[in-house]
């Protein structure tokens, strides 16, 4: 499809990219840290920005490629790709972040930060596709039903619970790194 393909376009044009989000993606550059996350309340930005008042555009064009592209602190999965060299390499998703059967909140940060620690850079591009599609009815849930509309209040709060646990996590192992040094490449 052509959105991997210009995915794989902006691997082969920028050597130095290591990891890709196609979704979402924040840059720690706010003045204080969201008590419910405890993460830095910083810019976002991304697909679907109509849909979410906290999420910017992608105002960036790649020059060589024409296409939304942003160098990004840290990138949502959903999808997210990764220069396989790099991926292997560097010892691939840190397991730590869940137990089996539980969702894995956070891998998807941990790894951007590893990839800038690294001397690496992390990318975002809007592939300008349809986000939350009904596997169904093929039609478009939007806004309203999203997620965390439809999720059991118990996995939810599981999910609260584990994004809090895991973005503290995140300043233990790159302490001196995340979010301070990070921020700034």
């Amino acid at each position: 499809s052509q959105w991997l393909k210009t995915a794989l376009r902006l691997f082969r044009t920028h050597d130095r990219l290591a990891l890709l989000g196609a979704y979402r993606g924040r840059m720690d550059d706010g003045l204080r840290t969201k008590e419910s996350s405890n993460q830095n309340d910083g810019s976002k930005f991304g697909a679907e920005h109509d849909k979410d008042r906290e999420t910017r555009p992608i105002v960036h064009v790649d020059a060589t490629l024409g296409v939304p592209f942003a160098w990004m602190y840290k990138v949502n999965m959903g999808p997210l790709l990764a220069r396989r060299s790099h991926f292997l390499s560097s010892g691939g998703f840190h397991l730590g972040f869940s137990c089996p059967g539980e969702m894995a909140q956070g891998f998807d940060y941990e790894m951007s930060i590893r990839v800038w620690r690294e001397g690496l850079r992390v990318g975002l591009f809007d592939p300008l596709w349809a986000h939350r599609i009904d596997q169904h009815s093929n039609k478009e849930l939007g806004h309203k039903q999203r997620h965390r509309d439809i999720q059991v209040a118990t996995a939810t709060a599981a999910k609260d619970e584990a994004t809090r646990r895991n973005n503290k996590v995140l300043y233990n192992m790159y302490r001196g790194f995340h979010h301070h040094k990070g921020t700034k490449l």
